[in-house]
C-alpha cells in the first residue's frame, strides 16, 4: 500500500430542493501489514475523538390506528 492510500469513503445522501442532506458516510480503512488491530483502534479514536455513536430509540408498538 502506498503512503496516503488508506482506504475509500462513500456518502449516501438525498436532495431536498437544492439542499444536499447527508444520511450516512461509509469509511473503509485499509490496515497496513505492520499494524495490529489495537494500533488501528487507537488511530481511529484519534481521528474520530469528538464523534459519538448514534443509538436510535425503539419506537412503541402500536396496537391499532391513532384516533
Amino acid at each position: 500500500m502506498a503512503d496516503g492510500a488508506w482506504g475509500i469513503t462513500s456518502e449516501l445522501y438525498r436532495m431536498n430542493g437544492n439542499r444536499r442532506i447527508s444520511d450516512a458516510v461509509i469509511i473503509v480503512v485499509d490496515m497496513p501489514e505492520d499494524k495490529d488491530f489495537q494500533e488501528m483502534r487507537e488511530l481511529a479514536r484519534y481521528f474520530f475523538e469528538d464523534m459519538e455513536q448514534i443509538v436510535q430509540k425503539k419506537q412503541k408498538k402500536k396496537d391499532g390506528p391513532e384516533r
